[in-house]
């Protein structure tokens, strides 16, 4: 449910980076490498075949195509689902702790922290014989407080827009070079709007103050309008938008970002902290089982673990029948309910539950926005939501799909989520003002740019 096929075009051109014909002679070794275990094989396309599938692209020039399949992820999503499936196998996570310090004594480790969402809680500790560190982007700092080497690690931020689906209509993925950087940008049509991406630029080692640039905003428009010139994209159509940091392993001596390798690095002092840093979605499983081996044969060679496996499903990934179990229970649609089991997967006998338990939990919670107020719930029950930028950016799409949100459907949902987590009014008007002023800092260029 998290990982799903997607078919991919690619537009060729005369003086295009990489010819055609050798794009399609990568594409079938990679299909014989695969085993021919594609979803579906690639394909050369002439130019008219192109302009019948996608009418509004550029024509002059304009060679041929080719498409392929490849799988697209919801990377919020795996990161939701594996600390889920984590909690059922007896780990206690923490959301919004800092790390305040690192220090080792007498051969353990002290952890303190602070609860960043209570502002009078005291500083918190935790003891432990062996300290993982998988900070990513904050990787040195942990160094840092560890006294361990740094992985001297170089940033770059990417962003993506969101526009609205109609505005190119696309009925499938397509990927397209740049020319000004060489580049290779993703125009990805979702089921309510679409997704533009990425840049790819170094910046200052600061991923707390990352954000969106002008500079992005209008590469990412000015390409997308060469290949489509007669959308005329401007600042005006982009609806949300949002940023990331990558942390690069290696030197990037005499390189450009984008060829920077996406490499992973593990380190180990032997004295129970392993620090680990890099590598992307694809490897993430195999990095976490090398580890969890080398924690075991170091520090833990005569402990009796559990059977360990790396290829068993994360949260929501178990195999499912036909039925959903929930059907005859709650009045929704088919369609709704397959967009359900889409989203959760496996758990959407649990998300079930909870459109159940509440009167209006299978109603919408706005006409324009295909989320049910039992998905709130669920967000806040099983998925650790504690604040109203938790649920409407890091559990759902609903700030993808319209960031700007009436007031009173914004008060609604944080007044349903201050009674489910027990605050007061107060609370309410905090979180308010807090996503707000989050969005604000998000959309802030686009804002410049319009004005």
């Amino acid at each position: 449910h998290i990982v799903k096929p997607v078919q991919f075009f690619i537009p060729f051109y005369r003086g295009s980076l990489v010819p055609r014909w050798m794009a399609a002679v990568g594409l079938l070794a990679y299909e014989i490498l695969s085993g021919f275990k594609s979803p579906g094989p690639f394909k050369v396309l002439g130019p008219q075949k192109m302009l019948e599938i996608f009418p509004n692209l550029e024509r002059i020039g304009l060679v041929g195509g080719v498409s392929y399949f490849d799988c697209s992820c919801n990377d919020a999503r795996l990161t939701l689902e594996t600390l889920k499936a984590a909690v059922s196998h007896g780990a206690h996570t923490h959301s919004y702790c800092e790390v305040l310090n690192l220090e080792r004594q007498d051969g353990v480790f002290t952890v303190k922290f602070k609860d960043c969402l209570d502002g009078d809680s005291q500083d918190l500790s935790l003891r432990a014989k062996t300290v993982v560190s998988a900070a990513g982007a904050w990787a040195d700092q942990l160094q840092s407080m560890a006294k361990e080497e740094l992985f001297n690690l170089k940033m770059t931020s990417g962003i993506h827009l969101i526009l609205e689906k109609n505005r190119l209509n696309l009925p499938f993925t397509m990927s397209v070079e740049s020319g000004e950087d060489n580049r290779v940008i993703y125009l990805v049509p979702h089921e309510h709007y679409l997704l533009i991406g990425t840049t790819d630029r170094f910046v200052e080692p600061k991923p707390d103050e990352i954000s969106i640039s002008k500079r992005d905003v209008s590469y990412l428009l000015n390409l997308v309008n060469r290949y489509f010139p007669e959308a005329k994209l401007s600042a005006d159509d982009v609806q949300s938008a949002f940023v990331g940091v990558r942390p690069l392993v290696g030197s990037a001596d005499g390189k450009s970002e984008s060829e920077l390798p996406r490499d992973y690095e593990i380190r180990s002092n032997h004295n129970g902290y392993i620090a680990v840093t890099g590598g992307k979605l694809t490897t993430y499983r195999h990095m976490a089982q090398k580890v969890v081996d080398l924690l075991v044969h170091d520090f833990f060679p005569d402990f009796a673990f559990k059977p360990c496996s790396s290829i068993s499903p994360i949260s929501g990934g178990e195999m499912m029948s036909d039925k959903y179990g929930i059907q005859e229970e709650i009045k929704l649609s088919q369609e709704h309910l397959q967009i359900i089991q889409s989203r959760y997967g496996s758990n959407v006998s649990i998300v079930g539950a909870h459109i159940c338990a509440a009167e209006d939990g299978a109603e919408r919670i706005s006409d324009d926005i295909p989320y049910l107020w039992g998905e709130i719930d669920y967000f806040v029950h099983m998925e650790q939501a504690l604040s109203l930028s938790d649920v409407l950016i890091r559990r759902s799409e609903i700030f993808f799909i319209q960031p700007l949100l009436p007031d009173s459907l914004l008060r609604k949902i944080a007044l349903r989520m201050s009674k489910l987590l027990g605050t007061d009014e107060n609370w309410v008007d905090r979180e308010i003002e807090l996503y707000l002023r989050e969005i604000q800092k998000t959309l802030g260029a686009i804002t410049v740019i319009n004005a």
